[in-house]
Protein backbone atom coordinates (compact mmCIF):
# COMPACT_ATOMS: atom_id res chain seq x y z
CA UNK A 1 0.00 0.00 0.00
CA UNK A 2 2.65 2.41 0.57
CA UNK A 3 4.39 2.47 -2.48
CA UNK A 4 0.79 3.35 -4.40
CA UNK A 5 1.13 6.34 -1.58
CA UNK A 6 4.34 7.06 -3.11
CA UNK A 7 3.55 6.25 -6.93
CA UNK A 8 0.31 9.39 -6.43
CA UNK A 9 2.14 11.97 -4.50
CA UNK A 10 5.25 11.31 -6.98
CA UNK A 11 2.62 12.06 -10.13
CA UNK A 12 1.11 14.63 -7.95
CA UNK A 13 4.25 16.66 -8.06
CA UNK A 14 5.29 15.60 -11.41
CA UNK A 15 1.93 17.45 -12.29
CA UNK A 16 2.65 20.34 -10.74
CA UNK A 17 5.84 20.83 -11.83
CA UNK A 18 5.36 20.49 -15.82
CA UNK A 19 2.05 22.81 -15.85
CA UNK A 20 1.89 26.26 -14.72
CA UNK A 21 -0.52 26.69 -11.86
CA UNK A 22 -0.71 29.67 -11.69
CA UNK A 23 -1.72 30.27 -15.38
CA UNK A 24 -4.47 27.55 -14.67
CA UNK A 25 -5.98 29.11 -11.71
CA UNK A 26 -5.07 26.44 -9.12
CA UNK A 27 -4.40 27.79 -5.74
CA UNK A 28 -1.13 25.44 -4.44
CA UNK A 29 -2.07 26.06 -1.10
CA UNK A 30 -4.99 23.61 -1.38
CA UNK A 31 -2.57 20.79 -1.99
CA UNK A 32 -2.19 20.33 2.05
CA UNK A 33 -6.44 19.50 1.91
CA UNK A 34 -6.18 16.51 -0.61
CA UNK A 35 -4.84 13.09 -0.36
CA UNK A 36 -2.45 11.13 -2.85
CA UNK A 37 -5.01 8.60 -1.99
CA UNK A 38 -7.71 7.85 -4.62
CA UNK A 39 -9.50 4.72 -2.59
CA UNK A 40 -11.16 4.10 -6.12
CA UNK A 41 -8.44 3.36 -7.71
CA UNK A 42 -7.32 0.81 -4.92
CA UNK A 43 -7.73 -2.52 -5.26
CA UNK A 44 -6.96 -3.97 -1.92
CA UNK A 45 -7.10 -7.91 -3.31
CA UNK A 46 -6.45 -8.58 -6.55
CA UNK A 47 -4.12 -8.29 -9.56
CA UNK A 48 -2.58 -4.72 -10.41
CA UNK A 49 -2.33 -4.84 -14.21
CA UNK A 50 -0.55 -1.69 -15.65
CA UNK A 51 -0.80 -0.90 -19.18
CA UNK A 52 2.49 0.62 -20.50
CA UNK A 53 0.96 2.08 -23.36
CA UNK A 54 -0.92 4.55 -20.98
CA UNK A 55 2.03 5.94 -19.42
CA UNK A 56 3.80 9.12 -20.68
Amino acid sequence: MSCIIYWQAKEINRVILECDPDGAGVDLSLLEHISPIGWENIILYGEYVLNRNLIR
